[in-house]
């Protein structure tokens, strides 16, 4: 007569695939009956919950201003200018936008320009070619609370501003400004190139340079579920424990009991 074999259990086993860890048996996921195995598998379920993540990034422009260099104004009398006529007009509306990855932007509207030098007496000359400077000022709230100066450099070319040639340039000069863990932002205007008596739109664009990440906490039903696995480890340990001691697994299962011969 032959002893019954013990049940067996099967062995399951962890793998690791770079740096995904699944818990399997075959093809079929399943969760290791060992400490080590469960441990590994519950620590892949939550691990992804705790690995630093990319958000959105929220932005939010409150003010702007700009404040020309003091070679900009409207002489008295032309025929000894000392400065350029060129006004500057705000629209500027608050902003709020996100923006998600990095290299993604957002333009929009500040103002406008326009060159009003008059052609009489030689139009621009050389003494309303200097401290053409430009500051535009923007006041952030999100993702940092200070104002951010852009510095523009304007060049002026004496004679006609009839003509076809360039009368005035206006380049603006990027800015970054680091926030966060990792994040940066670029903030930007549009050059000007003024070719006469024209008024042109002044827009500002913010671009995504950098991505702050940050490790959020792991929930509190992540930490429940790992609790319960533990818990259910040890009883299943207790059980397998007990079943080895009322049906101890024999070195030979198939031999025969001979001590009746």
């Amino acid at each position: 007569m032959h002893s019954p074999e013990p049940a067996r259990v099967p062995a399951y086993n962890a793998h690791q695939s770079g740096s995904d860890p699944t818990c399997n048996n075959g093809s079929r996921p399943v969760m290791k009956l060992t400490l080590p195995g469960l441990l590994t598998c519950l620590f892949a379920a939550v691990n992804p919950l705790a690995a630093p993540r990319a958000h959105a990034v929220q932005i939010e422009v409150a003010n702007y201003a700009f404040t020309p260099g003091a070679g900009y104004g409207v002489d008295a009398s032309e025929t000894a200018g000392t400065l350029l006529d060129v006004l500057f007009t705000g629209t500027f509306l608050q902003q709020n936008f996100s923006l998600n990855t990095v290299g993604d932007s957002w333009t929009f509207n500040v103002g406008s320009v326009a060159l009003r030098e008059p052609n009489a007496h030689g139009a621009i000359n050389a003494n309303e070619r200097d401290m053409l400077g430009i500051s535009a000022a923007f006041g952030f709230t999100s993702p940092f609370g200070s104002t951010v100066n852009i510095p523009a450099s304007g060049t002026a070319t004496a004679g006609s501003v009839s003509d076809s040639g360039v009368d005035l340039v206006i380049h603006w000069s990027p800015v970054q400004v680091a926030f966060g863990s990792g994040g940066l932002l670029e903030i930007g205007m549009n050059d000007l190139t003024f070719t006469g008596l024209q008024t042109l739109s002044q827009t500002a664009t913010v671009t995504l340079v950098g991505v702050s990440s940050e490790v959020p906490v792991p929930e509190p039903g992540t930490l429940v579920l790992l609790g319960l696995g533990l818990a259910g480890l040890g009883l299943s340990q207790r059980r397998l424990a007990a079943q080895a001691t009322i049906h101890p697994a024999s070195t030979q299962p198939n031999a025969i009991d001979r001590s009746s011969n």
